[in-house]
């Protein structure tokens, strides 16, 4: 995954609700297995 597009994600999941953010994660990991561990 582009880590431009990976920062974007991170800064538009932490304008979400805590309880919102792992389910945005997820719909927009790609297939990425990784994304939310570098996210982390």
């Amino acid at each position: 995954m582009n880590p431009n597009r990976e920062e974007a994600l991170f800064h538009l999941a932490l304008a979400k609700p805590a309880e919102k953010r792992a389910a945005f994660l997820d719909v927009n990991r790609d297939g990425d297995s990784a994304f939310h561990t570098r996210l982390g």
